[in-house]
């Protein structure tokens, strides 16, 4: 393959990925933003549309990885950013991959905030549960060195 032809080639396939990396941003400001709301219906709604993201970023990277393995014999990242080194004298290319990266990163840094909303709701449930079920919310060590909740255990409610 011509040497401009491979480099629109990735081109086209990187532009595809920022547009489908842009998508999925907005797709976790969505989903914080229905966690925030404890909107479950919404919630659902955004899951559905993130996957639909994911797998179009899957399904370029495939086409990506693919062009350089027919390039390089190997499609390792490695790989890539030596042929552009190589062949990319204008530096375009290097820019849009700059920008997919941190792109990438911003989503990466999103989901795991959104990650660490989901964890601090579901223990924020389970300790109500435990309450309402008459179990020690926390455990802590008495004088004697033995577990203690330090207040009986008695039930709440009972359904």
């Amino acid at each position: 393959m011509e040497t401009g032809a491979w480099i629109r080639a990735f081109a086209s396939l990187i532009k595809d990925q920022i547009a489908a990396t842009r998508a999925l941003a907005s797709q976790l400001e969505d989903e914080s933003q229905a966690l925030l709301q404890r909107d479950l219906g919404r919630l659902d709604a955004v899951t559905a549309d993130k996957q639909r993201c994911i797998e179009a970023l899957e399904r370029i990277e495939s086409e990506r990885r693919s062009l350089v393995s027919a390039l390089t014999g190997r499609p390792e990242p490695a790989d890539f950013l030596a042929l552009l080194r190589q062949t990319d004298s204008s530096g375009g290319l290097a820019a849009h991959w700059q920008e997919l990266v941190g792109l990438l990163e911003s989503c990466r840094e999103r989901n795991v905030q959104n990650g660490r909303l989901v964890a601090l709701r579901r223990a924020h449930l389970l300790r109500s549960l435990a309450m309402l079920q008459g179990s020690p919310a926390a455990i802590t060590y008495g004088p004697a060195g033995l577990a203690s909740s330090g207040a009986r255990q008695r039930n709440l409610a009972r359904v």
